[in-house]
């Protein structure tokens, strides 16, 4: 009885024991989910802040976006308003081209009118008025008392269209000179306006009307001094007693003679009634190679070109250069001798081009300024 007591007491020692080692384990097994649980809630919970901010971050850059696109309407809506702005000034611009140019066709018709007019003088004429030119071949061979009437039609005669001011014209439209990439289109598109109005002309009357580079001479101060007087003095445009020849580069322009040689060619493809170009140049006695170079390309560039240099003389001291041109005490330009002083014209020889021609006679004040600020091309 005693050993199966023993034994009973020996088995639920062992059930004992072997219940409290489960029990144990339960509760490790338990601690460890436990542990295991709260990490995976801490993860979560450092997700769902890595989320917030996330969204936060989101939503920040939505409503940076928003202020974004705010701004860009703004910027849009400030962009139309100007685009508008734009618009209505380009539209302005063309209206006025257009009154311009309406202008520029009335005052065309005025000049076909007046170049008419000599061609009605010239009709009846007889050829005995100059027969070196119209019987003896100069121009034609006609026999005597017979009218010249037949060689006015049909291109054997020219009746000549003048323009002089391109460079003025274009610095006035489009607030830049005609050798700017900016005005140079304008200047050209001018150019052949004016030789459609030619040929319109022609195929009207069959006459050859043709445009012509007017030289000006003397008629540069009277031109200039009219504008003066009707427009006031706009800087760039009438600021001159003198208007610019033809096509020309201005005088106080700087510029090499190779650029101004190929500038002005294309414009002498325009001018086929006459044209010429010139390039300033100091004494070149002792360069004869540079001259060489010039006229070279000159043949080979454009059509008729010439260089200016000086040829003056004092008799009062015997200095042979370039008598100067001066402002007098009641600032009129006069020629003074750089050596002596000598103002005396009718004791000085001065030889400049003008026009196609050399002159030695003295010139007015506009074309006297004009002569006086020719800046050197070589």
């Amino acid at each position: 009885m005693k050993k199966k007591i023993i034994s009973i007491f020996a088995i639920l020692i062992i059930f004992c024991t072997t219940n409290y080692t489960v029990f144990a384990i339960t509760s490790a097994d338990y601690k460890q989910k436990a542990n295991e649980t709260q990490i995976q809630a801490d993860n979560a919970q450092q997700q769902l802040e890595q989320v917030e901010g996330q969204i936060n971050s989101a939503l920040q850059e939505i409503e940076d976006l928003n202020n974004s696109i705010d701004d860009i309407e703004e910027d849009v809506s400030s962009l139309s308003k100007e685009l508008n702005s734009l618009n209505a000034s380009i539209e302005e611009k063309e209206k006025d081209l257009e009154e311009k140019q309406k202008l520029l066709d009335e005052r065309l018709e005025l000049c076909k009118e007046a170049l008419m007019c000599r061609h009605y003088a010239l009709l009846g004429t007889a050829s005995d008025i100059s027969p070196i030119h119209w019987q003896y071949g100069a121009i034609a061979r006609l026999k005597k008392g017979e009218k010249i009437d037949k060689l006015l039609y049909g291109g054997y005669s020219t009746i000549s269209l003048g323009y002089a001011g391109l460079c003025e014209c274009t610095r006035y439209m489009k607030g830049v000179s005609h050798t700017d990439p900016d005005g140079t289109p304008f200047a050209l598109e001018v150019m052949r306006h004016l030789n459609d109005a030619c040929a319109k002309w022609k195929a009207e009357h069959n006459i050859d009307f043709s445009l012509y580079g007017t030289p000006l001479e003397s008629t540069t101060y009277k031109f200039a001094k009219c504008l003066q007087k009707r427009f006031g003095i706009i800087p760039g445009v009438t600021d001159k007693n003198y208007i610019t020849n033809s096509y020309h580069v201005h005088v106080t322009e700087e510029m090499s003679a190779f650029d101004k040689l190929k500038f002005e060619s294309q414009f002498q493809e325009l001018s086929p009634g006459g044209a010429i170009s010139y390039v300033e140049v100091p004494n070149m006695q002792n360069n004869l190679d540079a001259v060489l170079s010039v006229m070279q390309y000159i043949y080979d560039n454009i059509m008729y070109a010439e260089l200016n240099t000086k040829s003056d003389y004092c008799q009062e001291c015997g200095y042979s250069g370039e008598i100067k041109i001066v402002n007098d005490k009641d600032g009129k330009l006069v020629w003074e001798c750089p050596n002596c002083g000598n103002r005396d014209q009718n004791k000085m020889s001065v030889a400049r081009r003008t026009c196609g021609y050399i002159g030695t006679q003295f010139w007015n004040q506009g074309r006297t300024q004009e002569i006086k600020e020719r800046v050197l091309h070589l």
